[in-house]
């Protein structure tokens, strides 16, 4: 069983008054040698014990202390760090726990949490360890520290076939309904009411759940959820509006498999999954997927990728509206210091449907940019998408133009158990001559995400 990083044991620990006899072992000839001593000597003398790996002195001299001292954090914490190297991580969890609990510092806390994720991890009970880990995260004194967590985490995660990811999000936005900038289309001079885009408030959850089947197969259960608040100015636009509505939900079940060369240069990723999403309780698509991408790394710095992905969508009770849309792109991602990292993508979309105004074809283009913020409290991503959308069905209309930016802000500084806020700021403009077709929306999010 895979353990965490061995902690180096330091922190301001209880202390005592007046010499002690402490016992140790001596190390090559089996006899005991009576030690004066007092608290604080013994302590080092335990910590000293496991720094050369005498995890069997370390325990000896331990429980003599808590003999003397039952109270006692430090010894405590070498004990369940001494019984977790011993082979022992079910004895360790409880006197973990313990010093824990008794801890009267951040830093002793930190030591504890972590002693007990320690134990956990090797007791092979990884999501109470990283369980743990977010726990001492609350106490961690410094970069250093948070460093070690987030190996431990990642090396706990390692050893747990089943993994989550949650993310919550919620802001405004200036169309929840995904309606048009105008109100009204004129035909030959006549006019018809379309849907307008009305502002309001969403938010809303996504989670995924995953399960290693091998080392490079993976199940993924995906869902999301989202809700619309609707206010004052919404209702004014269209009182028949109801935010109940505008809630959506998504279902998918997939699979995900990972090959790749025995240099690590090289890998095919392969995707699929099937879904559903509901529009305001009631079903409103099936959705199936695959893809398949090729991966090649030129060196350290440059990575190109190849890649086809295929969805064709059923709309119950209109099947005229559904679709199968392919989607073939190559893409080149590159990182230096000066640049941060960048991924730069070119493709071309075709969407095949009996309605005319799904039916398109084009190319598309998109940009990731990862700025070098010079900061350990702040990150920041920009996205950009572009497409020319054809409307083949309809050729007397000019092209659709579409442009979508996202400017994500992440704040590390103010993570807390592993749960990291982010703020996105996104806009997305569709350029018509179709006016149903003509949109915009600007919204704000403010998210936390996490993975257990």
């Amino acid at each position: 069983m895979r353990q965490l990083l061995p902690l180096v044991l330091a922190g301001a620990l209880c202390t005592g008054e007046g010499a002690l006899p402490w016992s140790t072992a001596a190390a090559q000839s089996g006899e005991e040698a009576g030690v004066s001593t007092d608290l604080a000597g013994a302590v080092e003398m335990a910590r000293r014990a496991l720094a050369i790996g005498r995890a069997d002195v370390a325990v000896s001299i331990a429980r003599q202390i808590l003999a003397q001292a039952p109270g006692d954090p430090g010894a405590h914490m070498i004990l369940a760090a001494a019984l977790t190297r011993s082979g022992a991580p079910d004895q360790a969890v409880p006197v973990a726990k313990r010093g824990f609990r008794l801890a009267g510092s951040k830093e002793a806390r930190f030591e504890g949490a972590y002693l007990t994720a320690e134990a956990l991890a090797a007791a092979g009970r990884p999501w109470a360890a990283k369980l743990w880990l977010r726990r001492a995260d609350l106490y961690a004194p410094t970069r250093d520290h948070e460093a070690v967590l987030s190996y431990a985490y990642r090396s706990v995660s390692a050893q747990s076939r089943l993994g989550i990811a949650v993310s919550l999000f919620g802001g405004p936005s200036d169309n929840v309904n995904g309606g048009s900038l105008h109100d009204t289309f004129w035909f030959y001079g006549i006019p018809i009411p379309i849907t307008q885009a009305i502002p309001g408030q969403v938010y809303g959850v996504s989670t995924q759940l995953s399960y290693g089947l091998s080392p490079r197969t993976r199940a993924v259960l995906v869902w999301s959820h989202r809700e619309v608040v609707l206010g004052d100015r919404a209702r004014a636009m269209d009182p028949s509006a109801r935010a109940s509505d505008y809630r959506q939900d998504q279902l998918s079940l997939g699979l995900d498999h990972v090959w790749q060369d025995g240099k690590g240069r090289f890998a095919v990723l392969t995707s699929g999954s099937i879904g559903r999403r509901w529009n305001g309780g009631e079903v409103g698509a099936d959705i199936l997927r695959g893809s398949v991408e090729l991966r090649r790394g030129l060196s350290e710095d440059w990575v190109v990728a190849g890649r086809l992905l295929l969805e064709a969508v059923d709309i119950p009770g209109d099947a005229v509206a559904d679709s199968l849309t392919g989607r073939v792109s190559v893409s080149a991602s590159h990182r230096a210091d000066w640049l941060g990292a960048l991924t730069a993508e070119a493709g071309t979309v075709r969407v095949e449907s009996d309605a005319a105004g799904i039916a398109w074809r084009g190319p598309a283009l998109a940009l990731s940019w990862r700025p070098p913020v010079r900061s350990e409290s702040f990150g920041l991503t920009v996205d950009l998408e572009a497409e020319r959308r054809d409307y083949w069905r309809t050729p007397s209309f000019d092209a659709d133009k579409w442009l979508s930016m996202a400017v994500t802000a992440e704040l590390p500084s103010l993570e807390v158990m592993g749960f990291n806020p982010t703020v996105t700021l996104s806009a997305a403009r569709t350029w018509s001559d179709v006016v149903v077709r003509d949109t915009e929306e600007i919204g704000i999010s403010f998210g936390i995400s996490s993975q257990f």
